[in-house]
């Protein structure tokens, strides 16, 4: 729904960036509150205008754009620094706080990394900073117990339309120091 007042028009409405009137509303009295349905928007860019009796358009309002496409499945791996196992595949580390990366189609919005171990779920959240622009991003978990963990991630756009849950990446924490020989 959008809403705006008036006091001089006699007409509201929203317009599509091409030019076309997508819906409108009458304004039957000055100073009156009007809403106009924008159930059904497709995406694309929109503005709203007022006219007046004499047929003139006011300024166009900001524009609005109507986002309702899902970024795609991110891909989510452990950092390079963060895997100390001995080799960069075998999924075990001694630092309780590891780093875990992201590639995602779109740099906006932000990423929800997802830790689960049993019943214990930790999160950590990375907003996309505007100067990347490959959909790069990184979070840092504070510090997780010693265990086996299975780490999530989805991208929320900057629309609030979220992507499908990546692949599990399964991370080993053994912070156990080996008895001596």
């Amino acid at each position: 729904l959008l809403k705006m007042s008036s006091s001089v028009s006699t007409e509201a409405g929203i317009l599509a960036l091409d030019g076309t009137l997508w819906n409108s509303a009458a304004i039957t009295a000055a100073s009156t509150d009007v809403t106009i349905p924008a159930s059904g928007l497709g995406e694309g860019s929109y503005v709203v205008y007022l006219v007046d009796e004499a047929g003139n358009l006011s300024s166009p309002s900001e524009v609005v754009t109507i986002d309702n496409t899902a970024p795609n499945k991110p891909t989510v791996s452990l950092d390079y620094f963060s895997d100390t196992g001995f080799s960069q595949s075998d999924g075990l580390t001694n630092v309780a706080g590891p780093i875990f990366n992201s590639q995602s189609n779109e740099n906006k919005g932000r990423m929800v990394f997802t830790a689960v171990n049993g019943a214990t779920t930790v999160n950590c959240t990375a907003n996309f900073v505007y100067y990347i622009t490959n959909g790069s991003n990184s979070c840092g978990f504070t510090t997780l117990a010693a265990g086996v963990w299975t780490v999530t991630a989805v991208h929320i756009d900057g629309g609030g339309n979220t992507s499908p849950t990546s692949d599990a990446v399964t991370l080993t924490i053994d912070t156990s120091v080996p008895t001596a020989p």
